[in-house]
């Protein structure tokens, strides 16, 4: 643990386009009970000592997370102990970390905890290190938000992206010829660009399934327009209206937009916003009747992913998760803000905007 102002577009751009043409994501999610998971890979069965293995699986079973996210850590951190590196088997290394799991040992006080019953904690024993990095994991935010959990385990975004891809290839996936689109994911203190692996999201125990069957997919396509959402004279774009649209047609209920052109013209970091031009919506929680970070908001996002062209798994994953996501493809962004702080306080509404890329 090393710690170290978009113009408004047709609606025809949006409206009827095949999901094919997004080339969205085809890549997996790390889906299934919590800390079940999925199978692992020949990847995974080939390359992880099988004494490993099984202690990965018993961790992310014991606190509800993916087995293949505490593998994915232990493989880049040490070759699942292996490595011959200073403070591996003993000692520490630079920065002060050791054992398998590579543990600062004030983070190991703190969160370690003694896996094998036998009445010592050590971090260096994997029996032990490895449910404590489950625990570490866990009380950073896994499942439900991975890309926390991660950076968490360590400050640097080009740890988080290589343990999410080690994660995919520890579940058995491969992205497919047609995966090209990229995804922005902004935190409160991180934002990166990178291919959307589907696996920037985490998901609470109950796995892939419906969002309280909000989002099985049997809405008319209609949605309504609070009083004074809009400024006079000022209507939502077509191209945002026609999106929505899309969008109602997963949810089952009636989408209220609450807020859509009456808003400032700026955003907090000085560029012209979405909602000004008429390609930005509100979706109130008041409104929509859900509460603040709740299940209705979780399905209003996944909504806009599945509008976006993503895969249904991998839409409600990252409706659950919330932040700010941004999905780029042929020439389009989608952006998705909720369960955040960054541009103002999102967890009491889902803030859908869209433009030109």
């Amino acid at each position: 643990m090393k710690f170290g102002g978009i113009a408004a577009f047709a609606a025809s751009v949006v409206i009827g386009m095949p999901v094919g043409i997004l080339l969205l994501l085809g890549g997996a999610e790390p889906c299934g009970g919590g800390g079940s998971g999925p199978a692992p890979s020949a990847a995974a069965t080939n390359g992880i000592p099988a004494n490993y293995l099984a202690l990965y699986q018993a961790a992310g079973q014991r606190y509800g997370i993916p087995w293949n996210l505490i593998a994915a850590i232990g493989a880049i951190e040490t070759d699942h102990g292996r490595s011959t590196l200073p403070g591996v088997s003993s000692g520490a290394n630079y920065a002060g970390a050791g054992g398998p799991m590579q543990f600062l040992q004030a983070t190991f006080n703190q969160y370690g905890v003694d896996g094998n019953n036998d009445g010592t904690t050590s971090r260096y024993d994997p029996r032990d290190a490895i449910p404590s990095a489950a625990n570490y994991l866990k009380a950073s935010g896994a499942p439900r938000d991975l890309h926390r959990a991660i950076f968490a385990y360590n400050h640097s975004e080009a740890y988080v992206q290589s343990v999410l891809a080690k994660m995919r290839e520890y579940a058995g996936t491969a992205p497919s010829a047609s995966d090209a689109a990229t995804t922005t994911t902004t935190t409160s203190t991180t934002t990166s660009t990178t291919p959307d692996d589907g696996l920037t999201a985490g998901v609470p125990t109950g796995g892939c399934a419906d969002l309280g069957g909000l989002t099985a997919g049997t809405g008319d396509s209609s949605f309504t327009t609070a009083p004074g959402a809009n400024a006079p004279g000022r209507p939502l774009s077509p191209a945002l209206t026609a999106f929505i649209g899309r969008m109602a047609t997963f949810y089952d209920g009636t989408l209220v937009v609450t807020t859509g052109t009456n808003h400032d013209k700026y955003t907090t970091s000085g560029n012209v916003s979405d909602h000004y031009t008429g390609n930005g919506g509100d979706f109130g929680m008041v409104l929509n009747h859900g509460t603040d970070d709740g299940p209705v908001g979780d399905a209003i996002a996944a909504s806009a992913f599945l509008a976006a062209g993503l895969p249904r798994d991998v839409a409600i994953s990252r409706g659950r998760a919330g932040g700010s996501q941004t999905i780029l493809s042929n020439g389009l962004r989608i952006q998705v803000i909720w369960k955040s702080d960054v541009g103002g306080n999102h967890h009491n509404h889902v803030h859908v905007g869209i433009g030109a890329a």
